[in-house]
């Protein structure tokens, strides 16, 4: 029998980061033209290359990050080497389309696509803190842990209504895209955070051990 109690909310989970990386183009589709439309999606394809950057490192990460965890060995030092390789790389690549984002997309579609240059120099920033939201939330699937299948829950409905809700040009569409995976990251990483302080050892503790 397949654990159901712990595939469902990495079901979950899966379900929801695509919604949140991948139905922006539904809506821009539904409520831009098609000129539009085809300009967001030439950004969107090029920018979604931060946000996949990471796959590699987090094939690699998983199996250490799980046999630590069996050897009941922490594993907080990978996580914070991992976010911090997702920042130095994504964050030079969302860097390379903030500065050279016209001339990419002048390179890869043609001047008629010209209007997406300025969508993929935001786009890029936009997907970053996904990718490292990617990389947390592998770290805690392999210690059989699943804390943002219930964030993912709270946060990828808000946004998709705030896109419906408040959509006046692409640019803010793609600035809703930025907030929510910013609200992920934080609400995310800062969990972490507190319940790795809250794991250590007082200093008074550790004195009286000695």
């Amino acid at each position: 029998m397949f654990p159901l109690a712990a595939i469902v909310p990495v079901l979950i989970a899966n379900v929801a980061f695509t919604a949140m990386t991948q139905l922006d183009m539904v809506l821009v589709n539904h409520y831009f033209d098609a000129n539009q439309a085809g300009h967001y999606a030439a950004a969107s394809v090029l920018g979604k290359a931060v946000l996949y950057l990471p796959g590699g490192l987090v094939i690699a990460l998983y199996p250490m990050v799980a046999g630590r965890f069996a050897a009941r060995q922490g594993s907080a030092h990978l996580l914070v080497q991992s976010a911090l390789a997702v920042l130095i790389v994504c964050g030079s690549a969302a860097a390379v389309y903030w500065l050279l984002g016209p001339w990419l997309v002048g390179l890869f579609y043609g001047s008629a696509y010209a209007p997406a240059g300025e969508l993929l120099a935001l786009y890029g920033w936009a997907v970053l803190p996904m990718a490292l939201v990617m990389v947390a939330e592998h770290f805690l699937i392999a210690q059989g842990r699943v804390l943002f299948a219930w964030l993912f829950l709270a946060v990828a409905p808000l946004q998709l209504l705030a896109i419906h809700l408040w959509h006046p040009d692409l640019s803010s569409v793609i600035l809703v895209i930025g907030a929510g995976g910013a609200v992920m990251a934080l609400l995310g990483y800062g969990l972490l955070l507190r319940e790795y302080l809250h794991s250590r050892p007082s200093i008074k503790e550790s004195t009286a051990a000695r």
